[in-house]
């Protein structure tokens, strides 16, 4: 049995070459989740995961799967903090391309 969609949930996974977390968009992939495309059904989750099967079969991303999100004032977030931390990047301060040594 799937489980039902309980709120708006995109598609994440990691880019196959590079390791960049990715989202799944309605043309492709993007490493931006402003661009990731919205599933807001159950038939919409599964048809994107069979999307997602088809791009790791073929060598393109690793690891996909949905996640919900919600709407905030500065765009998409992921509900849970495991995925704001892939959808926004290292949370360590010398990760940050400011404080990098040169």
């Amino acid at each position: 049995m799937k489980a039902a969609v309980t709120a708006e949930q995109v598609i994440t996974g990691n880019d196959l070459v590079s390791g960049s977390v990715v989202f799944q968009t309605d043309r492709g992939w993007s490493t931006d989740i402003a661009e990731a495309e919205v599933l807001t059904s159950p038939r919409a989750v599964e048809t994107a995961l069979a999307r997602a099967a088809a791009a790791t079969a073929g060598n393109r991303v690793v690891d996909a799967y949905a996640v919900d999100v919600t709407h905030t004032a500065t765009g998409l977030l992921p509900t849970r903090l495991r995925e704001r931390i892939r959808a926004t990047g290292p949370t360590t301060g010398n990760s940050l391309p400011s404080h990098r040594i040169a």
